[in-house]
């Protein structure tokens, strides 16, 4: 198939209004008014930036989540250890005293700093 051109003497000419966004200076036509508010334009220059940048956040929020859901789901954070064996005493039984599991020791630090945030130590 042909590609046809033209010249501006052959078609339509319209005009628009055109907008500078005093944020980035993108130029776009007034059809980009907020429908609910009279005289209001969003630039959409910015909210493709705005889409990334949220996109970027997003991305490293579920690599946090995901980091913290590991640590929990990783069963042998879950083990206790014992420090030492049974052992009897004049007669008597002694239990052998336990270290705490990793995700007891934790006591929920590393979902708290996913949530909010911050780096996963």
């Amino acid at each position: 198939m042909e590609k046809r051109v033209f010249t501006k003497d052959m078609a339509s000419i319209k005009t628009a209004e055109v907008i500078e966004c005093p944020d980035c200076a993108f130029e776009f036509s007034v059809i980009h008014e907020q429908s609910e508010t009279n005289g209001l334009y969003s630039c959409p220059n910015c909210q493709e930036d705005n889409l990334e940048a949220d996109n970027y956040h997003l991305k490293e929020e579920n690599k946090r989540l995901r980091e913290a859901l590991e640590f929990y789901a990783e069963q042998e954070n879950w083990k206790r250890h014992n420090t030492s064996e049974p052992y009897s005493l004049d007669g008597g039984y002694e239990a052998p005293t336990w270290e705490p599991s990793a995700i007891e020791f934790d006591e929920g630090k590393v979902a708290h700093q996913a949530l909010q945030g911050g780096k996963i130590k």
